[in-house]
């Protein structure tokens, strides 16, 4: 992620070694979620965008609880009577005995023979590492590594058991939704996180639909489609509106086409993915067809937005054409990384999108 690997990065080696002022903290949390949300109305709960993306996030980095991870690092040396490395030695002095208090593998530092600060005035570096490791709240020889990744999952909010999108979405549909694998099914696979990203939003229910923004109540907006006059939710925006429904004829042709079962594109399929055969059989034809309905998904809405705000919605054959272009073109850029045979069983999968034999790419649409 853009944020994490190139915004944020260049913060983590001062963080080591320096505490974070409120101040560097607050400038650089807005300049995240500015670019993260492009300026515009933040959607999603931090908390919940700041999860794991298998827990319904975006792993998007909380800046003050990394530099605290990092400097977690220290302690196991700190606790280790072998480790003689030069800055130990005034670690153990300001935070030695604190640490014989609330780590058994520090017991050492009580003798006579370490020199230790016993007054409760610390240098205030020190003083974050001794919060830091109350937060944890177990002895480190109780954790399974003394990574900074560790140190960070128990310093941040664990995901909660079941978010507010997956009961409105289990009572839209009146049934149940295997949850972990629809948010770990988002993003990966064939589709880029782009085009993955229209299905992070539909799941958690974000979508701007003239519906979803007259609910804010303090926008005085039609709450009707600007193509048909009908309510526009979600679902009606992508799957019930008939100026959709060619598009999903045409999509469910090569869909079908990876399977030797018809596949019928009912609503949960198209909003959340779910319903196709599972097993691990299936696994490269689930693979295209998430990639086809997440594009698909993204060239309606672009469409949508079109016709919402310039009253140019394009044609069905107009869109039809985009979603080709796009798949020939993530096909030619797939078999410039990689033409190899996971090029074969993931793209060319049963010859429906594409054909390649003999080193010979053959796209068939």
């Amino acid at each position: 992620m853009i944020i994490n690997t190139l915004g944020a990065s260049g913060l983590w080696y001062t963080a080591t070694v320096v505490n974070m002022p409120d101040w560097v903290h607050t400038r650089v949390s807005k300049a995240i979620w500015d670019f993260l949300w492009n300026g515009k109305t933040e959607l999603v709960k931090r908390d919940t965008c700041r999860l794991p993306w298998q827990h319904s996030g975006l792993s998007v980095v909380h800046p003050l609880e990394k530099s605290r991870a990092l400097k977690l690092r220290w302690v196991p040396p700190v606790g280790d009577s072998t480790c003689e490395k030069k800055w130990v030695y005034f670690a153990r002095y300001w935070i030695g005995f604190s640490l014989s208090c609330r780590m058994k593998g520090c017991a050492f530092v009580r003798s006579n023979e370490v020199p230790k600060h016993l007054g409760d005035d610390k240098p205030p570096i020190y003083q974050v590492v001794l919060t830091a490791v109350d937060r944890i709240g177990v002895d480190f020889d109780l954790l399974s590594d003394h990574s900074v990744k560790t140190f960070y999952s128990r310093l941040t909010p664990p995901p909660p058991q079941r978010l507010p999108c997956a009961f409105r979405w289990e009572r839209r549909f009146d049934r149940s939704f295997n949850w972990d694998n629809i948010w770990g099914n988002i993003y990966g696979g064939l589709s880029t996180n782009w085009e993955s990203d229209i299905a992070w939003r539909i799941a958690h229910g974000v979508v701007k639909t003239r519906a979803y923004l007259k609910s804010w109540r303090r926008l005085a907006v039609s709450d009707l489609c600007a193509g048909c006059g009908e309510l526009e939710s979600i679902s009606h925006a992508f799957c019930a509106c008939h100026l959709v429904s060619p598009v999903w004829s045409w999509v469910s042709t090569l869909i079908n086409k990876l399977y030797d079962n018809p596949i019928f594109l009912t609503n949960p399929i198209i909003l959340l993915q779910q319903g196709l055969p599972q097993g691990k059989n299936f696994h490269f034809s689930n693979e295209l067809s998430s990639f086809l309905i997440k594009l698909t998904l993204n060239e309606l809405w672009a469409a949508r937005n079109l016709g919402t705000f310039e009253s140019k919605r394009p044609s069905v054959q107009t869109i039809i054409s985009k979603i080709k272009a796009r798949i020939r073109h993530r096909i030619l850029a797939a078999h410039h990384i990689s033409h190899g045979p996971d090029f074969s069983k993931s793209w060319a999968h049963r010859n429906v999108l594409c054909s390649y034999h003999n080193n010979t790419l053959t796209i068939n649409l």
